[in-house]
């Protein structure tokens, strides 16, 4: 990949607002780039009650930090909390037919 490594994005939908943050690993360094923010619409308690506004939310926060850090977002790290968040593990397995 060159001197660039890659770059890591998170992303926080929060009740009140949603952040993107754009930063760019070299090596062992990590620095940030982009930080973009938007009032979150869509969410109450941290409950998701209007999908469409909530991914409206969502990208007037990428545009914004992939504005500020001329990086496209392709992915992202998101964090998930709240009271309604359970673990659960899980085993599954798929099977696959013959190959020729």
């Amino acid at each position: 990949m060159g001197k660039k490594d890659k770059y890591l994005v998170g992303l926080d939908i929060g009740s009140t607002k949603t952040c993107v943050l754009i930063a760019e690993v070299e090596g062992e360094l990590v620095k940030f780039l982009a930080l973009g923010a938007a009032e979150s619409k869509g969410l109450r308690k941290g409950l998701i009650v209007n999908l469409d506004s909530t991914v409206s939310s969502i990208r007037r926060a990428v545009e914004e930090a992939e504005s500020v850090a001329n990086v496209p977002v392709e992915e992202a790290l998101i964090g998930v909390a709240g009271g309604h968040v359970r673990g659960v593990n899980s085993r599954g397995g798929i099977t696959l037919g013959q190959h020729p």
